[in-house]
C-alpha cells in the first residue's frame, strides 16, 4: 500500500470514528427528554434542548468528514475561496 493511500485510510478512520460518537447526543437528548417526562428535573432550556441536539446530528455526520479527510477539506476551501473572489 502507498504512503498517500496509508495516509488516506487514516484520515477516513479518524472520520468513521468521530461519526461513530456522533449518537451520543441522541443518547444524551433522551436521558434530558425522560427527566423532563417524568418531571425529575425542570426547567425552560432543558425542554428545547433535546430538539437541538437531534437536529446536529444531520449536520456533524458530514462535518467530521470535511474536517478531516484532506482531500474533502481541500474541496471546501476551493470553493470557499471562490466565493470569496466572487464577492
Amino acid at each position: 500500500m502507498s504512503s498517500t493511500t496509508r495516509l488516506l485510510h487514516q484520515q477516513l478512520l479518524k472520520a468513521i470514528t468521530y461519526q461513530a460518537l456522533i449518537p451520543m447526543f441522541l443518547i444524551s437528548a433522551v436521558l434530558i427528554y425522560g427527566l423532563e417526562y417524568l418531571d425529575v428535573v425542570h426547567h425552560p432550556i432543558l425542554e428545547h434542548l433535546p430538539y437541538a441536539l437531534f437536529d446536529f446530528v444531520p449536520l456533524l455526520n458530514p462535518l467530521a468528514s470535511f474536517i478531516f479527510v484532506r482531500p474533502y477539506r481541500s474541496w471546501i476551501a476551493e470553493v470557499m475561496h471562490k466565493i470569496n473572489d466572487f464577492s
